[in-house]
């Protein structure tokens, strides 16, 4: 594990720039949070750890392996999942107890829940360098697992379309003519369909050997 220089300076602006050493090893212990949830799921897919970076902005867990795409989106969604797991337990022990009275206790809360979010949702940004950056491939993922379901569909319902019109057409050419218009059908909205769906993930990091995953 290493540290930056400008972790210091991410305590400082994420505590609200208070006084606050029991807030300034919240902040750090959130931080470790979230990356203790990224490197659970890499060693449980079998992958291997190399390293745990912390700085201003939160931190990078490096690693190294092959894992496949939902693995992956897993693994990106490890550490805000741990994160979440911290507020819900806080804004359950607040629930319980009260508000915290002492004001020591109030900037550890707020470390907790508002910088929690915070954090949340910069680190979701589907920028590079980001968890969102992976995070979110899992939309285009279900869309490409789902198409072959939905080919499958308009398949049957092409045939039943031309099983009810050739019952209605007199001749074998407009037999022939029904079944080149719902092949038409069929296409465009297949077209329509793969359009949509098609997206491409960005290749995995260091080359495909290994990736990392920053807050």
């Amino acid at each position: 594990m290493r540290l930056h220089w400008s972790l210091p300076v991410g305590m400082f602006v994420f505590t609200r720039f208070a006084a606050a050493p029991l807030a300034w090893l919240a902040f750090l212990a959130l931080v470790l949070t979230h990356e203790a949830g990224h490197a659970a799921l890499v060693r449980h897919y079998r992958l291997r750890v190399v390293g745990i970076d912390l700085h201003g902005l939160g931190g990078e867990t490096h690693w190294l392996g092959r894992p496949s795409l939902s693995q992956r989106v897993a693994i990106a969604w490890a550490g805000v999942f741990a994160q979440g797991v911290a507020l819900a337990t806080v804004v359950l022990l607040e629930a319980a107890f009260g508000p915290a009275r002492d004001a020591w206790l109030a900037q550890i809360v707020y470390v907790y829940t508002t910088a929690n979010l915070w954090m949340i949702a910069f680190n979701l940004l589907p920028l590079p360098g980001l968890d969102g950056e992976v995070a979110w491939m899992i939309i285009p993922a279900w869309r490409r697992r789902q198409r072959p379901r939905v080919d499958g569909r308009l398949r049957r319902v092409a045939k039943l379309h031309v099983v009810r019109r050739a019952d209605t057409v007199p001749d074998r050419e407009a037999m022939v003519q029904a079944v080149a218009d719902v092949d038409r059908e069929l296409r465009a909205i297949t077209d329509a369909h793969n359009a949509a769906a098609d997206g491409d993930p960005p290749p995995p990091g260091r080359g495909g050997a290994g990736s990392k995953t920053r807050r």
